[in-house]
């Protein structure tokens, strides 16, 4: 069922999960929001990317480990929501 409502606007089950999952707990690193999802690694990297082609997800550097970035979704980093409590 919620795949059929998602093909409309060429979206999956994954596209979903990623996007519920920064609603409700806010920005994530790329691991934590496969593992809070479930994710297979490399199905949340192609997935973060497909939703930041889309613009639905801003990824940035994490302030305080260059190696690694920061999911959030483009409401809250408009408000500023993706301050840099990580460290």
């Amino acid at each position: 069922m919620i795949t059929e409502g998602l093909a409309p606007v060429d979206a999956r089950g994954y596209h979903f999960a990623v996007l519920a999952a920064l609603e409700e707990f806010g920005p994530a690193s790329q691991m934590t929001i496969g593992q809070r999802c479930g994710i297979d690694r490399s199905d949340t990297h192609a997935t973060v990317n497909e939703l930041a082609d889309q613009e639905l997800v801003v990824r940035a550097p994490d302030p305080c480990d260059r190696r690694r970035n920061i999911i959030t979704s483009p409401r809250r980093a408009e408000t500023g929501s993706n301050s840099s409590t990580w460290c």
